[in-house]
């Protein structure tokens, strides 16, 4: 049931939000001319690893102009409806880490193992 709601909601978030991607792909596009989307290597149920996508914000370790409004709005993370749909996300979950915090924050201990019994969201 809960794929099902995952599923419905990720195709009408791409649906609703295509145009306006396009759109931004575009204008990240003409601003620096290079990849407009971001890929990390996150974790994932069962501590499984996952290529999570975003709208790319920065340029050279520096956060571009777009890309500040794109972060203060959340708009960067519309792509992840492709990680929902693809089931390697959830709508609802914690929020997948990427790999730096897990190490700093000893998340792979067996204290946290409950966090990778649920998919991220």
């Amino acid at each position: 049931m809960k794929r099902m709601f995952d599923i419905i909601l990720s195709l009408i978030g791409i649906m609703v939000f295509l145009p306006a991607g396009l759109i931004i792909a575009a204008l990240i596009r003409r601003e620096d001319g290079q990849s407009v989307f971001f890929c990390q290597t996150r974790y994932g149920i069962g501590k499984k690893p996952f290529q999570i996508y975003k709208f790319r914000t920065m340029q050279n370790e520096v956060v571009t102009k777009f890309g500040a409004y794109l972060r203060r709005t959340g708009i960067d993370e519309v792509p992840q409806f492709l990680n929902v749909l693809k089931g390697e996300m959830s709508m609802v979950g914690p929020r997948p880490l990427p790999i730096e915090d897990i190490d700093a924050y000893r998340l792979f201990e067996p204290v946290y193992d409950l966090r990778w019994t649920v998919k991220p969201g």
